[in-house]
């Protein structure tokens, strides 16, 4: 049999990390991880590429 841990750390602390599936209960959790995650120029990046590979956008002057 196999077990797996997984652990993720809070400072220098390693944590075990619970695997389940969320609730709307989570949310404003999840928003804050996805927050920090991401800081100023990397989000601008990140939605530069989003767009950049978004294949229903639409060109401007083109309808």
């Amino acid at each position: 049999m196999y077990d797996k841990h997984l652990y993720v750390f809070d400072g220098n602390t390693p944590r075990e990390a619970v695997i389940r599936n969320y609730t709307t209960d989570d949310f404003n959790d999840l928003i804050r991880v996805q927050q920090e995650s991401l800081e100023d120029e990397e989000s601008l990046n990140h939605a530069v590429l989003m767009e950049w590979r978004n294949p229903f956008k639409q060109k401007q002057g083109h309808n």
